[in-house]
């Protein structure tokens, strides 16, 4: 039997202005996860013609109730021109809430792309 996935976009294809602190950021997406087993979280970090001062970062945060979040993992990009960062990561099946929070890059705003492959039915 095949499993059975979905696609769900966290942050679809959005400019990060500069300037943002992880306590106040450019970005946010989150989703409800607890009717899922899982998944792939997959990210694309796109610098334009000039590059950032600083790069980008996305925090992914799980939470039980939704309110109270927790770092799972902590990405960056790069501060090269025109430069595209992809990967992904494992979303484990405990989880019960996803979010993806950007921010950190300086001088020239980074487009971010954020999507789950969510695991549906096993």
């Amino acid at each position: 039997m095949a499993i059975a996935k979905t696609p769900i976009i966290l942050i679809a294809a959005a400019v990060a202005a500069p300037g943002s602190t992880k306590q106040s950021p450019a970005l946010t997406g989150q989703a409800d996860v607890r009717g899922h087993y899982g998944g792939l979280l997959t990210y694309a970090i796109t610098n334009g013609a000039t590059a950032p001062a600083a790069a980008v970062v996305i925090t992914f945060q799980i939470s039980a109730d939704g309110l109270a979040w927790r770092d799972l993992w902590t990405v960056g990009g790069d501060i090269v021109a025109g430069s595209n960062s992809t990967n992904s990561i494992d979303l484990p099946r405990a989880a019960m809430y996803v979010r993806a929070v950007v921010y950190g890059n300086t001088v020239q705003p980074v487009t971010v792309a954020i999507e789950l492959q969510a695991i549906t039915a096993l």
